[in-house]
């Protein structure tokens, strides 16, 4: 599973590109802005990149970064997280984060 809103950025799940505002990944399937993506992805680890901001990034498994800010949370269970700021919360089970700063709640 994977949730990213925010501006419309160029995102990279598993090394392939896509640009949009909202992005899901479920039940291996890919949907950008509501369409429905002809590539899959399988349901293991799933490594995000999004270069610029994003107000919500949720992840199950697998790294995240994100060359910009988050404006609200950045959450993954198993996962590293690379950003910039963060104006909300980071959260991850069992992973690194690493971002400039966190301005938590």
């Amino acid at each position: 599973m994977l949730n990213i809103y925010g501006e419309t950025s160029k995102i990279v799940i598993n090394g392939k590109e896509y640009l949009g505002q909202r992005v899901e990944v479920k039940g291996g399937k890919i949907t950008v802005d509501n369409v429905v993506q002809e590539q899959s992805v399988s349901t293991g680890n799933i490594s995000v990149k999004v270069y610029g901001n994003v107000s919500h990034l949720t992840t199950v498994s697998g790294d995240v970064t994100v060359e910009g800010d988050v404006q609200y949370n950045v959450t993954t269970t198993s996962g590293d997280i690379n950003c910039r700021d963060v104006k909300g919360g980071v959260e991850t089970v069992s992973g690194d984060v690493s971002c400039s700063t966190v301005y938590q709640d």
